[in-house]
């Protein structure tokens, strides 16, 4: 079953939206950085043009999300439920926060290995320069 939670929250200086996908069991989060306070109409159309396929959601965590329930609320509870959620800071569920840390710290020890290998192949192609000056030098003797 598909799910999606939409959250708007601030988050000095920036207005940022997680969006929380759960798609048979596996769940995954997107963080988007709107900047300036966006208006209900810029969201929708921010929404339509790109979910789900130009958002970049987090690789999908395994087990079911207890933040949905699909059963019959009062509409006092409901109404109750709603205000606190407003009234939360930060990200929706302490759940969508780890997911998005864990993403964060696997793009940044991706992005350590391609620049340490991209560093060795410099130190390599300077190494290999070197050597080929020192060769023409030794040539005409």
């Amino acid at each position: 079953m598909d799910q999606s939670l939409f959250t708007i929250y601030y988050e000095n200086p920036y207005w940022v939206g997680i969006i929380e996908h759960t798609v048979d069991g596996s769940y995954s989060v997107a963080r988007i950085v709107f900047g300036p306070e966006p208006t209900d109409a810029e969201i929708l159309e921010y929404l339509f043009k790109n979910y789900p396929n130009n958002l970049r959601f987090t690789k999908p965590v395994e087990g079911p999300n207890q933040c949905y329930k699909s059963q019959h609320i009062n509409p006092k509870r409901r109404q109750r439920e709603a205000a606190n959620l407003l009234a939360q800071r930060g990200t929706s569920t302490k759940k969508a926060h780890e997911a998005i840390q864990r993403s964060y710290e696997q793009y940044k020890q991706e992005k350590h290995k391609i620049d340490h290998k991209l560093k060795d192949e410099e130190a390599e192609q300077k190494y290999l320069r070197k050597i080929e000056k020192k060769k023409q030098k030794k040539r005409g003797r």
